[in-house]
């Protein structure tokens, strides 16, 4: 019988050890139970899609009802274009109306008032074909000389030589310029020889020369200047 007893007490335990154990295996299973929560979740996310639609259909909206402010703006900055570049074009021909006139207008003006000179100081241009009959050297100015004033002797020497000359062959000479005279310096050397198309004053004349600083043409190079002082002392020789 105590064997009994003591088996009675030792099985006793066995229930009361087992409770907590089952009791413990309870919470275990908990997180398991969770899984509806998962589909709960991914729910809102497939509705949220029309959203997402509806704010993209809303947003675009206004840009095309802004797309025909847009095109007026930029036809009314290209007709300015055209209008500011038309205004330019004219204004620029206008100008180069102006100008024109105005050039036309000094030519003008120019001209007549060397038509006045040239009629108060007796200028002339001559005229002449170039001469090469071999009286003086081609390109010379004894050669130009003999070109415009055929009347001139040949073989008179070099430009220093020609007032002694033209004396000794019965020409008038002097210190008084005059159109249509060849005015002769002598500088101690070769001196130099042109002849005269217009008078101003006895310090102011003009002349058509050749080998003129080098130049072997015809020309008038020096406009108006002092004869004086341009290259020791001058004399002038007239035609008979």
């Amino acid at each position: 019988m105590v064997a009994n007893l003591v088996a009675a007490e030792t099985a006793a335990p066995a229930p009361a050890v087992e409770a907590p154990v089952a009791e413990e295996a309870a919470p275990v299973a908990e997180p398991v139970v969770e899984v509806p929560q998962a589909a709960e979740v991914s729910a809102p996310v497939v509705e949220e899609a029309p959203a997402a639609e509806e704010a993209a259909s809303v947003v675009e909206a206004p840009q095309a009802e802004e797309s025909a402010p847009v095109a007026e703006q930029a036809a009314a900055e290209r007709q300015a274009a055209e209008q500011a570049a038309a205004e330019q074009a004219e204004a620029e021909r206008q100008a180069a109306e102006q100008a024109a006139a105005a050039q036309a207008e000094a030519e003008r003006q120019a001209a007549e008032q060397a038509a006045a000179e040239q009629a108060q100081t007796g200028a002339i241009t001559p005229t002449y074909n170039y001469n090469t009959s071999g009286s003086y050297p081609v390109g010379q100015c004894t050669w130009g000389v003999k070109v415009m004033a055929p009347w001139v002797g040949d073989y008179w020497g070099n430009g220093a030589d020609w007032a002694a000359s033209a004396a000794a062959a019965g020409f008038r000479t002097g210190t008084t310029p005059q159109v249509g005279a060849v005015a002769s310096w002598n500088d101690g050397g070769y001196g130099h020889v042109a002849y005269v198309t217009a008078v101003e004053s006895n310090n102011a004349i003009q002349v058509y020369e050749s080998n003129y600083n080098g130049i072997q043409q015809i020309g008038n190079y020096r406009g108006t200047f002092d004869p004086t002082t341009a290259q020791g002392t001058v004399t002038y020789i007239y035609p008979n």
